[in-house]
């Protein structure tokens, strides 16, 4: 018997149904083409040209959040749009943020709060 096949078998004899499968974590590169290849319309992201576009990434025990940025020349942030991409590769839109046009002194944005 191979000696692979014989270490599985001894793995489940011990683990039996109270293992689970450890998922691998996703890399914040991962995470972002993730989101990408799901909406299209963020493909472009990040970008230089006008007008500019920013990824912002943020990891915690759920996972991580990218936040996909409009950037503006007068205004720091025009707006964004939110994600969370769990271990198991879950996508879900955690929200999506718009300052008011009178509000120029944003200096930073977090990913994991959306603003």
């Amino acid at each position: 018997m191979n000696k692979y096949i014989l270490y599985f078998i001894v793995f489940v004899g011990i683990c039996g149904a109270g293992c689970q499968m450890i998922q691998p974590e996703y890399t914040t590169e991962q995470a972002v083409s993730a989101i990408k290849a799901r909406y299209a319309e963020l493909a472009d992201y990040p970008s230089d040209s006008l007008p500019p576009r920013s990824i912002t990434t943020e990891k915690d025990s759920k996972g991580i959040y990218v936040a996909f940025i409009q950037n503006g020349s007068g205004r720091p942030i025009i707006g964004a749009r939110c994600f969370l991409v769990t271990s198991n590769g879950t996508i879900t839109e955690t929200g999506q943020f718009s300052p008011p046009t009178t509000d120029l002194s944003m200096t930073s944005f977090s990913a994991k709060a959306c603003q």
